[in-house]
Order: C-alpha cells, then structure tokens, then sequence
C-alpha cells in the first residue's frame, strides 16, 4: 500500500515510491531538487529481467540562480557607520533600524486579465503585498516594510518593455529585466520618486535559443538587479505569479531582497557591491528565503545572513532614498478579508498545475515523514500517473486554514499559527498608463 512503499527523506529532499509486482521491481520518485527517476519507457530489461530505469532533470521554478544580475558600473562610496550588534542587544538600547522602501508596482495584462473587476485585483494586491510584508517581519536588525506608493495596471494598451518570442508568446525573455529598466529610467514622471519598481507579471520568465527555437529557463520565477534600490537604472524586478494563487509572494520578498543588497545565502561577498559580507555562514540547503532555490522544504523566513546584508547596505550614505520616512500602510486586514481573496486548495491545484487533471486534494499525505498536509502548510494535490495515484505538492498560501478544530490558525510563513491582529496592507488606487507612456 501507499504508507508502507512511500520513503522520504526530507534532508535529501527526496521521496520515492517503490513497487514490487508481476513486472519487477519499480522506483519512481523525487531524487533532490531537479531530478527524478522512473522506470524507463525505451529501454528493455536487463539479462536478469530487472526492470530498467532512468534518471531525468526537471527545471526548478525558483527565484534564484541568476536572477540577481550584476551592475558591477555602479562603485558607491561608503561609510559603514556603526558596528552591528545582536538584536537583543539593540532592541533595547534603540539600535533597530527602521526602514520603508518605496515600491512602485506594475501589472501587466496576462496577470489583469484573470480578473474580472479592478477592485478584485486591487484587493489581491492588497493581501499580496500583506502577505510579503509578513516575510519582512522574520528578519533580525531590521524594521522593514515594503511601502507601495503606486500601483499601475497595463490593461488595454502595449507594454513597450516586454520582449517575447513569436515562437514562445506566452514567455517573457529575459531581456525584459534590461528593457524594463531602461522604461523605468526614462519615464521620469511616473518613476521618478520611485525606491524600486517590480513588474508582476501572469506570463513564464525565460529564454529561447535563437536556433532550435526551444524554450529554457522556465523555472526561473523572478529577475532583478542586485543593490538595484536607489539607482535610476537599476531598481527594476520582474516576478511571476500565477494570479490569484498568491505563488509569487516569496519571490517579490526575494528580488526586493536583491535590489536591497542581499545576495543568495551560501554566496561569497560581492565585491562590486562595497561592503557586502556575503552570505557565507549561511547555507543555501538551509533553504531561507533567499537561498537560490525554492521547493516544498523552503523555509518562509530570512537568514541571519539576509538581516546583515540588509543593515549594511541601508546603512551606505549613498542610499539616501532610504532614508525618509514615508507613512506606513495602516489598513487594517481580518481573516475574513484575507479568506475572502483565497481559493480552494482544489482550485488552487488547477491553477498551479493547468496542464494536469486534478481529482482533489488531501488532507495528509500518509506515509511522509514528516508529514506532509495541510497541518504544514502543504497542499497536496491528488492526480494520477499511468492510472495510478499520484500527488503534487504546493506550499499553502498564506491565511489558508490548517488545523480542522480552530479557524483561527491559518499558515502564516509556512506555520499554522493563530492569525496575526496587526497586520495591515495598502489603500492605493490603481492608475491605467495613457497610451503615449
């Protein structure tokens, strides 16, 4: 049965399911981040009859990997100030470093089209942007909440920075990050007071070679420039999100993170950012927010690496757009605001997995140690392979419920805790571009 061939080991990252039938013996399952084993479909058996298997790679949808790209023209001079100190230490005598950079959000049409109404939109930002802001409030040192100042919807008009491909229409290039940074620079009277600005988009980053016309890539969920703030050519970020699953709230936390000066944990110091420690000390396969890769492991919080790089670079005198003070969002959001903008788990399987025919979900994956289920803010999709049951796992959104006898613990960073009383989201109203921008 399920629970007594299911083996798991969630430091490896790996869950397979082993079989024992007529046909031999079969291994089919997850092998780490990228790749995955299965019996093979073109190979006989071996001499002795077992069955022949084969190792394949998936692309991971991540926001890591090269997603932060490098300015290395941009040399700040730079006064460190003040030495670092705990957080227990400084909380106390006054140290905590508050800090609200200024957000500029884009929407484009393959992300507002899903919705109907621009109050319904608007209302998915609001929780969207919310539920970032939760991730902010994991860091050490810092004080940090993301302030959207504008909100611009590409509705019925181009979008002159978005390169596609006539061979792959629905995936936005790479070069996007480039033309869309340039946008942001000379359009100064949209942008000009702008901290950052990050382009939420419905379509698939990635690439296409030139000469076979293939697509690659496709797992990377978001690009920006690192210690990109500030800079008028350089504050730009692109992000994927598959509207209204809330899939891209990590990967905006970690490409602002970019364009705050954080570089991936488990990376060396970046030498043309001036005084960047790296991460070092902690490892990406800790799998903090800003590791480059994500999956059904990662953790919804920073690193204490993240908080170092964050203090150090807000600390750069030549960052002056971080320092004002603008007001911080004060609406105030309840559970039954937050429930009211979420989706079934069944229909978010659909939305996540459009190409897959989704049966339902469960509530626990039996035999998965530990388990993995609502209880963890997992999602598990119920599907068949070749006839057979077989299970896709989402992390849970933030504000989905998670514990059957209190509907008031809902997944909030991954954990089912009781809802949070103090958080508060924007009261921005969208502007449509005119179609001279």
């Amino acid at each position: 049965d399920v629970e007594h061939n299911l083996y798991h080991d969630t430091e490896k990252d790996a869950a397979i399911m082993i079989t024992d039938d007529d046909d031999g013996l079969r291994v089919e399952g997850i092998l780490g981040d990228t790749l995955r084993i299965r019996p093979s479909s073109v190979m006989e058996r071996n001499a002795e009859g077992h069955v022949a298997h084969e190792l394949f790679e998936i692309p991971l949808r991540h926001p890591g990997g090269d997603d932060a790209v490098f300015d290395e023209t941009r040399h700040a001079s730079t006064s460190w100030g003040r030495p670092i100190k705990p957080l227990s230490e400084r909380s106390d005598s006054g140290f905590l470093l508050k800090v609200s950079p200024e957000v500029h959000v884009v929407i484009d049409r393959a992300h507002d089209k899903h919705f109907k109404l621009r109050s319904k939109l608007m209302e998915y930002l609001a929780i969207f942007m919310a539920a970032v802001n939760l991730k902010y409030r994991t860091m050490m040192y810092v004080d940090l909440q993301l302030i959207v100042t504008k909100v611009t919807v590409f509705h019925n008009i181009s979008e002159p920075f978005i390169t596609r491909s006539d061979h792959h229409p629905t995936v936005m290039l790479g070069e996007t990050l480039w033309n869309f940074s340039t946008y942001v620079g000379r359009t100064e009277k949209d942008f000009k007071s702008d901290d950052m600005v990050v382009l939420l988009t419905g379509m698939d980053i990635g690439y296409v070679n030139t000469t076979t016309n293939k697509s690659y890539g496709l797992g990377i969920a978001g690009l920006t420039n690192l210690g990109g703030a500030c800079g008028l050519w350089t504050r730009g970020a692109l992000v994927e999100d598959v509207p209204k699953t809330f899939s891209g709230v990590v990967t905006f936390a970690h490409e602002c993170g970019h364009l705050l000066g954080i570089a991936h944990d488990g990376s060396p110091p970046q030498t043309y950012l001036k005084g960047n420690i790296g991460a070092k000390e902690c490892p990406a396969s800790q799998r903090y927010i800003m590791s480059p890769s994500m999956g059904i492991t990662s953790i919804s919080k920073f690193s204490y690496c993240s908080a170092q790089q964050l203090y150090i670079f807000v600390g750069d005198p030549s960052r002056d757009c971080l320092r004002n003070s603008p007001s911080r969002h004060s609406a105030r959001v309840s559970l039954q605001r937050w429930n009211k903008t979420l989706v079934s788990p069944v229909e978010l399987c659909k939305l996540e997995y459009p190409d897959r025919s989704i049966l339902g979900y469960v509530e626990e994956l039996a035999g998965a140690t530990p388990a993995l289920g609502m209880a963890t803010c997992h999602v598990v999709c119920e599907t068949t392979k070749d006839t057979r049951p077989a299970y896709l796992i989402i992390n849970a959104p933030d504000g989905m419920p998670c514990d059957k006898t209190d509907s008031n613990k809902v997944c909030i960073n991954k954990e089912c805790v009781e809802f949070p009383t103090n958080i508060t989201t924007l009261t921005k109203k969208p502007r449509d571009p005119k179609k001279s921008d």
